[in-house]
């Protein structure tokens, strides 16, 4: 199948930015929505808690990708009834709206629609959330493939870029001599944003449905994961502080022991496996590292 036109709901968003510039750079007609001052001609005005959702004016597109969402545990504890209506009502909305003209729609998830006891999750698994963040996620999942053949659901572990300011505050913290506190006790499974962009060009040009894991290749600590950074950087690793999630007040459910899922359906379908946590960390950050250590 070769996808010639693409609708990117949340173009301006962490993973919808580098969709919608994979797309163009592919060949695609791709779209994009915003719910921000539309900065292009181009852009399209849409909110996900717009309640007149329905009456949104959008292109006619081979597929569009649901990448807009009410992210973060915190956020979605603090704010519930928000991240119901962007990650479960509006994608409803959407997702009837477009497959009724024959839009395929991809709708994209999270490890967090399961309860962070289990590494490689297996897609059949129930859903068994234990954050509200998650139990919006999963209801998101079943609203979306309520409209059958049309609907794939693509679940996601923690995507990283090169500027999350939190891993690379660590290298610029360890660079000016001070220490960095991590926690040991708060795993994650990293995934490169290009690596997601890939990952989601080829679901779409697959056409298929149901349920696709796109994940790393198992879980690290954050402790761990600054430990890396610093003997990358040539720096005692007694600079690396461990710190505990529990004794910062993060609720319990909140904190994972395991996040990464199988992926086997997507290395099916495109022969690529899943990749290794430290390699992932050197990819993305190799090159902040390298500038930091040239200017000792």
């Amino acid at each position: 199948m070769r996808t010639q036109s693409a609708l990117i709901i949340g173009k301006d968003g962490l993973v919808g930015s580098g969709v919608f510039r994979l797309f163009r750079a592919k060949g695609v007609n791709a779209y994009g929505t915003t719910r921000r001052r539309p900065l292009h001609d181009s852009d399209i005005l849409l909110d996900l808690s717009d309640r007149d959702l329905a009456k949104a004016e959008l292109p006619q597109t081979d597929v569009a990708i649901i990448c807009a969402a009410a992210n973060g545990f915190a956020y979605c504890r603090s704010n519930p009834e928000n991240a119901k209506q962007v990650n479960v009502d509006g994608p409803l909305i959407l997702a009837r709206k477009l497959s009724s003209r024959g839009t395929r729609v991809i709708y994209l998830s999270s490890s967090a629609v399961f309860d962070f006891s289990r590494p490689h999750v297996t897609t059949p698994t129930p859903h068994c959330p234990s954050t509200i963040y998650g139990k919006s996620k999963a209801a998101g999942e079943q609203s979306v493939l309520s409209v059958g053949q049309f609907a794939t659901i693509v679940r996601l572990t923690k995507v990283l870029t090169p500027d999350m300011a939190l891993l690379r505050q660590w290298i610029d913290t360890l660079h000016a001599g001070k220490n960095v506190g991590a926690f040991s006790d708060l795993n994650f499974c990293p995934i490169s944003l290009d690596y997601v962009a890939n990952a989601l060009l080829a679901i779409t040009e697959a056409g298929l449905p149901g349920i696709f894991h796109v994940s790393g290749a198992s879980d690290i600590s954050y402790f761990d994961a600054a430990r890396h950074f610093a003997e990358r950087m040539g720096v005692d690793g007694a600079r690396i502080i461990e710190d505990r999630a529990a004794a910062r007040g993060i609720p319990r459910e909140e904190i994972a022991t395991f996040t990464s899922l199988d992926a086997s359906r997507y290395s099916a379908l495109t022969g690529e496996l899943p990749p290794q946590p430290l390699d992932v960390l050197d990819a993305i950050y190799g090159a902040a590292i390298a500038d930091a250590m040239a200017a000792q």
